[in-house]
């Protein structure tokens, strides 16, 4: 990323993408949605593709330059608030975590999950995290563990 740009989401139900070189920084803001915002994320070496998260479960891939929604992610098994995402390094797959002990794969193109992967945490999970190659996934609980 260039530094400049950033996206930040509220409780007031939108996400809005700034940028600090221009006058009037928060340059979009974009559609509400029904809850509010728990988590955002870029797609590596592209500012033009979010994924935001949402306290619904849900999680939608917005592109800045159709400036619209590309994909929805839901699971209706799944209840709680998304806390975090990383993207792989093709930026296909998304990992996101909940308010619980699992952490979710998804395939951006046919907008599915493929897997499900069962931590050792015993206590939510706080972040998650790829490594610099790809090959591993990193993950932080509330319950102190780095896995």
């Amino acid at each position: 990323m260039d530094g400049n740009i950033f996206v930040s989401g509220s409780s007031d139900l939108a996400f809005r993408v700034w940028d600090i070189r221009m006058k009037k920084a928060a340059f979009r803001a974009f559609e509400k949605n029904k809850c509010g915002i728990s988590a955002v994320r870029f797609m590596p070496d592209n500012l033009n593709t979010i994924a935001v998260g949402y306290e619904d479960s849900s999680i939608k891939i917005w592109d800045l330059r159709a400036l619209g929604k590309v994909a929805k992610l839901t699971d209706d098994n799944c209840i709680e608030s998304v806390q975090m995402m990383v993207f792989s390094n093709s930026g296909r797959i998304l990992f996101s975590s909940y308010q619980n002990t699992k952490i979710h794969m998804w395939d951006i193109l046919t907008e599915s999950k493929i897997g499900v992967i069962e931590s050792v945490h015993t206590d939510l999970i706080r972040s998650i995290s790829l490594s610099e190659d790809g090959s591993q996934l990193i993950s932080a609980g509330k319950d102190g563990l780095i896995a």
